[in-house]
């Protein structure tokens, strides 16, 4: 979680410093990449749930 609440405050650092241009695509540039980090975690998180799920029988 101390992970996520750096990223969170260097978005807002960025936003801050940026001008209402750079602001606009700067904020699309790091929502698509949180939405990517997000899907990943996701993803792995999913295989190591069946894997899981996989060894304690419930398949």
């Amino acid at each position: 979680m101390a992970a996520f609440d750096r990223f969170r405050q260097s978005i807002a650092d960025r936003t801050m410093n940026a001008s209402p241009q750079q602001r606009g695509s700067n904020t699309m540039g790091l929502f698509l990449h949180s939405l990517g980090t997000a899907t990943t975690y996701l993803v792995s998180l999913s295989h190591v749930v069946i894997s899981l799920a996989g060894d304690w029988g419930w398949q």
